[in-house]
């Protein structure tokens, strides 16, 4: 059966974390790719230039781009977090208008119980007071 894409995520977060559990040298493993990724900075150079100006500009230019990781992460960051904070206020936003509904149907409902209640005292007064002429129509005649 194949995998959603959540759980091959998933599957692969855990062999990560389960191969970096295993490292006793964090920096001699990172070091390969901290060493490629500067190579790559040192071979973007002028080689005309003296060796101690590559290796300077090299250094500049893998902090630059070190930096330039940092911005975007921090970038993702916040607007997953604005993100986040939107979802949330629309889902209180709407929380609150199902409320609002609800009460709205409540005092509906108590309009028209408000309404039917006036209407059947009008009824009975009318009633009571056709009950009154009756019985002086009756006692007087």
């Amino acid at each position: 059966m194949a995998l959603t894409p959540s759980e091959r995520k998933l599957r692969a977060s855990i062999a990560g974390l389960t191969a970096w559990a295993n490292t006793d040298d964090r920096q001699a493993r990172a070091a390969h790719a901290s060493r490629g990724n500067w190579q790559k900075c040192y071979d973007a150079t002028d080689p005309s230039l003296p060796e101690h100006v590559r290796a300077a500009q090299a250094n500049s230019a893998y902090k630059a781009h070190m930096k330039r990781l940092a911005f975007l992460s921090s970038k993702a960051a916040r607007q997953r977090k604005d993100a986040q904070a939107k979802l949330a206020a629309e889902r209180r936003a709407g929380r609150q208008a199902e409320q609002l509904v609800e009460l709205d149907v409540s005092a509906d409902t108590a309009v028209k119980a408000a309404r039917a209640a006036r209407r059947r005292a009008a009824r009975a007064r009318r009633k009571a007071a056709r009950q009154a002429q009756q019985q002086l129509d009756g006692g007087a005649a």
